[in-house]
C-alpha cells in the first residue's frame, strides 16, 4: 500500500506536535551509550521545547514544516525545523547558512520519502532566501541518520565533540 502525504507550513496549532517531535528525537538517542548529553535529554515535553517550537512559528527567518498523512485522518507523521543563521564554522560566520535544526518522521512512515521531501522543501526555501550552504548535525553513532543524510548529499564536515566535566567528580 502506498502512503500519500502532504507537506505544509506549520501553524500555531502545531506547536505541541513540533515540541513532541523534538522529544521524539531526544528519546531516540537518550538510551544510547557514549555521550553524557544523552542521559540529560528530556523524555517528555517541557516548556523549553514548546517555546523553541513557537520560535519557529514566529520568525520569517525560520521554516517549520509538517508532513501529514493524506485521507480522513490527516495524521501528522513528521516535521522539519529549518532556519537561516550564521554558520557554525567560525571562519564563515559572515555568510548566512541554512540550518536544519530538526527532522523527525514517525518510525512507521520512514523510507517512504517523507524526510527527503521535507528536506527538499527546506533546501528550496534556503535557495529562495539566497543561501548557498545548508548545515545540520546528527548523532555520530546513529547509522540511520548518517545513511539518510548521506543519501541526500550531506557529508560530514566537522565533528562536534563533548566532554562531561562532572564525570571525574563523582
Amino acid at each position: 500500500m502506498t502512503t500519500s502525504f502532504t507537506l505544509r507550513p506549520a501553524i500555531p496549532a502545531d506547536a505541541a506536535f513540533l515540541a513532541e517531535c523534538l522529544i521524539a528525537i531526544a528519546r531516540s538517542v537518550r538510551d544510547r551509550p557514549g555521550s553524557a548529553y544523552n542521559v540529560r535529554l528530556p523524555a517528555v515535553v517541557t516548556p523549553r521545547e514548546f517555546e523553541y517550537a513557537l520560535g519557529f512559528l514566529q520568525s520569517p527567518e525560520k521554516l517549520p514544516l509538517i508532513a501529514q498523512e493524506d485521507g480522513r485522518s490527516e495524521r501528522k507523521v513528521g516535521c522539519l525545523l529549518a532556519e537561516i543563521t550564521e554558520s557554525s564554522v567560525p571562519a564563515l560566520t559572515a555568510e548566512k547558512v541554512g540550518s536544519i535544526a530538526a527532522l523527525w518522521v514517525s518510525p512507521e512512515f520512514r523510507e517512504k520519502g517523507i524526510g527527503k521531501s521535507l528536506t527538499a522543501q527546506a533546501e528550496e526555501w534556503f535557495r529562495e532566501k539566497g543561501v548557498r550552504f545548508a548545515e545540520l548535525s546528527y548523532g555520530a553513532d546513529s547509522e540511520t541518520a548518517g545513511a539518510a543524510w548521506t543519501a541526500q548529499g550531506y557529508a560530514p564536515f566537522r565533528v562536534f565533540a563533548v566532554k562531561d566535566l562532572e564525570a571525574g567528580k563523582r
